[in-house]
């Protein structure tokens, strides 16, 4: 917490972490009322009581999670979840997806102009799946490099990534 008389950017009883602590894990539980796409936000400042080395955040990850699972803190994802590495890629790419109903996902891929390149999908069971891309269209030729616009849905669950070839 803060105390009175530091001459930091913060207000004096603002909660923080310290730079006396070592490192430790923190988990931070959000309420329901933020579901949907947010933004989140580190705020630093000093109060200039010495020369330290810096600050550090690391591995950071942010996920949903029913509370329900098998260990004490082990959640079930409760929604769909898409990523695509290598990002960017210069052969293939692959989305590594969390499914959460066994309907499957379907994969779409859009050029910039919005006119659809290539259609995926993923028909296993509902958890962890991974989907390759190898860069081509639907005819079978190797997309130009750019930007393309990635959309996975699965039932009425959204999630929509930025792809580039180079």
């Amino acid at each position: 917490e803060i105390v009175s008389g530091t001459s930091g950017p913060f207000e004096p009883g603002t909660g923080v972490y310290s730079g006396t602590e070592g490192w430790r894990q923190v988990n931070l539980t959000m309420s329901s009322q933020y579901a949907g796409p947010r933004q989140l936000r580190w705020v630093f400042g000093s109060d200039a009581s010495g020369n330290r080395e810096g600050w550090y955040v690391d591995d950071v990850s942010v996920s949903a999670e029913t509370g329900v699972g098998e260990e004490p803190g082990m959640g079930v994802h409760a929604d769909l979840r898409a990523e695509v590495f290598p990002n960017p890629f210069s052969g293939s790419a692959e989305f590594s997806l969390y499914v959460p109903s066994s309907s499957g996902a379907r994969i779409e891929i859009f050029d910039m102009a919005g006119r659809l390149v290539r259609e995926l999908s993923y028909t296993g069971g509902a958890g962890d799946a991974s989907v390759v891309w190898n860069g081509n269209d639907s005819s079978g030729k190797p997309v130009s490099p750019g930007m393309y616009l990635g959309r996975v849905s699965c039932g009425d669950r959204t999630e929509a990534l930025r792809l580039i070839k180079l």
